[in-house]
């Protein structure tokens, strides 16, 4: 399997691994990874796929991570981090880390998976999240000493953190889902992923996300994270309704923009 995008420095040294953090971006239909000096990034490749189910994944991680030397070197930090859905938010005042699997196996009516939790850290709360047991099994094989953290728990932390405004509405958009985080007076209030066909039904979810939960379009601030262009259909709409957006940088559309969205995360997980 070829990769769709790459990074390549000429400083980049696999001799030197164990100066550089290697972390890695799992997701149903793809995989990217990182390796990073400091916050410099030296090497970098992702890979793209039609999304199946997570073993087909786990297949195509296992076919990646066998066929690149990158993956069996010695590196001073390995981070995975899980982007889907199948998780839920738990206070800590209910959390029991000896109940977090039974908890999550009754909320997704599942039992195909291990359950890992990780803490928010500007929320008293964790994000319980499930782990393909085949990609569980992959990823301890693979590497001696790996973290699995969550994307989500991450992106929450991170609008968390830099929250300035009373009410806001986070939006995380990839190609036909996207993820919301709606926060007011610096506390989270709410969190949820959509899955969309259409830009009337991205419309449609994402108001109805914003009505049930109080928000008034013209007076919150919309953050806007992922690969969007603002002079799209999407981008046009919204617009239409909320006043007041502000977009990150790293979300523009460049050839690089899913390689700095990943170091970015590996920043705040590992900060």
């Amino acid at each position: 399997m070829s990769p769709n995008q790459k990074i390549s420095l000429a400083e980049f040294d696999l001799h030197q691994s164990e100066k550089y953090v290697l972390s890695i971006n799992l997701k149903i239909d793809g995989l990217s990874f990182i390796i990073i000096d400091d916050q410099k990034i030296l090497f970098a490749e992702s890979y793209i796929w039609q999304a199946k189910n997570w073993d087909f994944a786990t297949e195509q991680f296992s076919e990646i991570f066998k066929s690149q030397e990158f993956f069996n070197a010695r590196y001073s930090k390995v981070t995975a981090i899980v982007k889907h859905s199948d998780s839920t938010l738990i206070p800590n005042v209910y959390f029991d880390k000896s109940k977090q699997q039974s908890a999550l196996e009754a909320y997704l009516g599942r039992k195909d998976f291990t359950a890992y939790a990780h803490a928010l850290k500007h929320e008293k709360a964790m994000l319980v999240f499930a782990i393909n047991l085949n990609l569980e099994k992959l990823l301890k094989s693979c590497f001696n000493s790996i973290e699995i953290r969550h994307q989500s728990a991450l992106l929450i932390d991170e609008e968390l953190e830099r929250a300035q405004h009373d009410a806001i509405i986070a939006l995380h958009i990839s190609p036909l889902s996207f993820e919301v985080i709606g926060i007011r007076a610096k506390r989270l209030l709410a969190h949820n992923n959509f899955l969309f066909q259409s830009v009337e039904e991205f419309m449609f979810l994402l108001l109805s996300f914003v009505q049930q939960n109080n928000f008034k379009t013209e007076s919150l601030q919309l953050n806007i994270s992922g690969n969007i262009m603002m002079d799209s259909k999407i981008g046009q709409n919204l617009k239409r309704f909320f006043p007041n957006i502000v977009q990150d940088k790293s979300s523009e559309s460049n050839k690089d923009a899913v390689f700095n969205e990943l170091k970015n995360l590996t920043l705040l997980a590992n900060s």
